[in-house]
Formats: C-alpha cells, structure tokens, sequence
C-alpha cells in the first residue's frame, strides 16, 4: 500500500484545521502559537489516531478537532522540554525553539495555552458527540498527566548523570514517549464508537510503538544526550541491541493489530513507514 497517498490529503487538511484553531490576533501568544504550528513536525500521533478512525469506521472527518487537540499537547510538551530548566535547546525543527525566537516567559505561557486550548478544541467540536467528548477528554487528561507524560518528564530529569536498571529506563519510556501514543490510538476507537472493544489491545500497540520510537529518538540525539549525561537506552544496551529492540516492538505491536479481529490496513502501513520497514 503507498500509505503516502493516503496521508497527504489528510495531512494536507490537518495542517489547515490547526491553524484555523489559533485566534488570527496579532498579540504575541498567537503570534508564536502559528509560528510554531507553521514549522511542520511530523504529525505522527493525530495522523494515528486519524487512521486507526478511518480503519474502524471508514472516515476521518469526526477526527480533525480531537488529533488537532492531540497534536496541540504534543506541542506544549515541546516547548516546555526546550526551555533552559529542562533540556535547554535552542532549536527544534531547524528553527529557533520558542525561548530564544521570544522569550522564555512567553515560552511558558504558550505551552500553558496549548494544553488549556486543546480541551476547548475537544469540547467545541461539533463533529463528535457529547458521550465522545467526555472519553476523548478523560483520555487526554490521563495521558498528559502526572501519571504519564509529566512524570515521564519528571523521572527523565531525576535520571540526569545515573546510570540506572532497564526497568527505570522503560518506566521514562513508557509514561515520557509511548503515553500520546496511546493516546492517539485510543482517539481513533472512541471515535469508532470502539474504545472498550479495543482500550487494552490499542494501549499495548501504542507503548511498543512509543518504545520503539523513543529508542529510534535516541539513535538521532546520540551524541547530544551523550554529553548532557541522560540516561538512554546505549547506557545499557550495545546500538545493535537497540536497534533489535525497536525491530522486536514494532513487530509485535504489528502482530497484535493483525490478530485482533478488526481490519487496520492503514494504521500497519503507517507503522511500517515510520520505522521504515
């Protein structure tokens, strides 16, 4: 399948919504707020959520709103991350990170207004229902919460200049990478009107793809991280075995999704290209 064709015009109307949902103010906190949308990323989590939508019930319309929300949080987060009290980066995605572009305070308030904002994106939509905009919300709150992605973050920075076992690397990884997966993947199944069919088998497919992808992450930043002492996967594991490893996820996350009664032609074939297989 040339899952590309798929994706284009998909991508194509996303990158139209998401900035469509910005106030066309010139004040400086929407002003960034474009300039940050406008620097396309790769828009894998509401891409995936998109397509496990299209393959459960044959359309992605409902969609748009709850994987711009989704896309909207995988922003705050970061903006947050680049800010000189966290990983402190100057650039993200060939551009000035936020804090050096405007400021840090507006960098803060920014991602304050991505993961306000993308509730109410939730809860104005009017291509989902009232039942839809309850459990997209309760999962979008649990997944970008102290349970998850923050404490993701949190346990990340605590492991600064340690070395510590497996178990404290796959507990960043899972809360830190694999949350907005699953996130993204639990979207498509509410908006199916699917999710309790498939809640536990689409969050197991999103932490191995989330694995997955934070050790593929991890091969890119190699030498940054190297010298910013974080603890990843090469403090425990030859590039080899990490590259086993990601083979070995996304495999399995494939044969979970093959096996599981329903038909996901084109969420597979997404995988596959993201990890190039």
């Amino acid at each position: 399948m040339q899952i590309y064709e798929t994706c284009k015009p998909i991508q194509d109307r996303l990158e139209r919504v998401l900035i469509e949902l910005i106030p066309k103010s010139e004040k400086p906190l929407f002003h960034a707020a474009r300039y940050v949308l406008e620097n396309k990323g790769k828009r894998l989590r509401p891409l995936l959520a998109l397509l496990t939508c299209l393959d459960l019930c044959g359309e992605v319309e409902p969609g748009y709103a709850p994987a711009c929300a989704l896309e909207m949080i995988h922003n705050y987060s970061l903006i947050h991350d680049d800010l000189p009290c966290m990983d402190n980066d100057d650039f993200r995605r060939g551009n000035p990170s936020v804090h050096k572009e405007y400021s840090e305070a507006i960098a803060v308030l920014l991602g304050d207004f991505f993961l306000t904002h993308a509730f109410s994106v939730i809860l104005e939509s009017k291509d989902v229902t009232n039942d839809q905009k309850v459990k997209l919300s309760s999962l979008l709150s649990h997944y970008s919460g102290g349970g998850q992605l923050l404490e993701g973050q949190v346990l990340d920075l605590s492991m600064t200049g340690k070395i510590g076992h497996y178990y404290d690397l796959l507990n960043i990884y899972l809360r830190k990478t694999s949350s907005l997966f699953c996130c993204a993947l639990e979207f498509g199944a509410v908006l199916a009107n699917k999710h309790k069919d498939l809640e536990l088998l689409l969050k197991d497919v999103g932490q191995k793809i989330g694995l997955a992808f934070q050790i593929k992450n991890d091969f890119q930043g190699k030498s940054k991280d190297s010298k910013q002492e974080k603890f990843t996967i090469f403090a425990l594991h030859t590039e080899k075995q990490a590259s086993l490893l990601i083979k070995k996820n996304v495999e399995d996350a494939i044969e979970l999704l093959e096996k599981s009664g329903h038909s996901f032609e084109y969420l597979i074939a997404f995988i596959e290209s993201m990890f190039s297989l």
